[in-house]
């Protein structure tokens, strides 16, 4: 009988205990449950990590792209005018054309000053283009002290390609030596 008692009484100790357990004021979650929470956020910020990664990543290979689309140049447009580029208002390029002799190649032409003063250094780069539109070879020239009003014959040689690979080129005018 005893051992009955005894029995009863320690099965409604345990359940109490275990109801207390269930039912009491401590709100803090189990330490299993806190390390599962902890591996959540850690997975969820390595996903982050990773994404902004391949964000990264996307942007980059995006200005590669747009870098090697704007050194191409489309080989079946002429130039025209509007390609002729100058640093500053009435520093002008008159005229340009491509040549080719027997050993060397270029592009000549005429720049004009009519900036109103004296330009104490003036610059003509030209890069060229294969067939393909990849650059094959740049170059340039210079003058100092170009007048206002007056013109400078101008020829930039063709260094480091043969003239027959060049199908294209862009030229510019520039004040600057940088």
């Amino acid at each position: 009988m005893q051992r009955r008692r005894y029995l009863k009484s320690a099965i409604v100790g345990v359940s109490t205990v275990m109801i207390a357990g269930c039912t009491g004021e401590d709100d803090e979650p189990p330490e299993e449950e806190e390390e599962q929470e902890e591996e959540e956020q850690e997975d969820e910020e390595q996903e982050e990590e990773e994404q902004e990664d391949e964000e990264q990543e996307e942007e980059e290979q995006e200005e590669e792209e747009q870098e090697q689309e704007e050194e191409e140049v489309d080989p079946d447009e002429a130039l025209e005018d509007e390609d002729v580029e100058s640093t500053r208002d009435g520093l002008e390029i008159l005229e340009h054309e491509f040549y080719e002799d027997d050993f060397s190649g270029g592009v000549e032409g005429v720049v004009v000053n009519n900036t109103g003063e004296e330009i104490g250094y003036v610059e003509v780069g030209v890069v060229f283009y294969n067939e393909d539109g990849q650059r094959i070879a740049d170059s340039f020239t210079n003058t100092t002290d170009l007048g206002d009003g007056e013109e400078w014959v101008f020829d930039v040689l063709l260094i480091g390609a043969d003239p027959e690979d060049v199908d294209d080129y862009n030229i510019a005018v520039t004040d600057s030596p940088f």
